[in-house]
């Protein structure tokens, strides 16, 4: 389903639609296709024996869910890459990568020391997310976490 949602997002800009074509198809398409696979959201997300996966794709729905209490198009701003979307440049072998561009200054810096920015009230609880057991966890820019597998 991840994969499925990357292609839908990424529609637009394949086909060079204009802004108001690939907000259109953006807000009314793909945001009711993320909506549905998100929730219900679980009151906590513990990582502690999560596979890259499942931790990415919770991560994912959790900061989806934030971008639309903020007002945000989930489609707009936040991605999932898995590690066969390698070609898109961005996702080293194996790993899954998640994106919020317009979230809060260096969001994913803050969580992968452990701390959760303020600006994220009402967000599942996050547990042992620096101390899963087989999972290692970095940010490439601030705005975006890779999980890999530990070595």
């Amino acid at each position: 389903m991840i994969e499925k949602i990357y292609h839908m997002q990424m529609k637009p800009w394949q086909e060079k639609q204009s802004y108001e074509e690939m907000k259109t198809w953006l807000h009314g398409t793909v945001d009711p296709i993320i909506k549905e696979f998100i929730y219900p959201l679980p009151a906590a997300i513990d990582f502690e024996d999560m596979s890259c996966e499942e931790a990415a794709i919770a991560l994912y729905g959790a900061l989806c869910d934030q971008s639309l209490k903020q007002g945000q198009s989930p489609a707009f701003e936040v991605l999932c890459l898995t590690p066969e979307l390698e070609h898109f440049g961005k996702c080293e072998e194996g790993r899954w990568r998640v994106y919020w561009e317009s979230g809060p200054y260096y969001w994913a810096v803050a969580l992968s020391g452990g701390q959760i920015p303020l600006e994220l009230d009402g967000m599942p609880t996050l547990k042992n997310i620096t101390r899963a057991n087989n999972l290692f966890m970095e940010p490439y820019y601030g705005f975006d976490i890779s999980f890999q597998g530990a070595q």
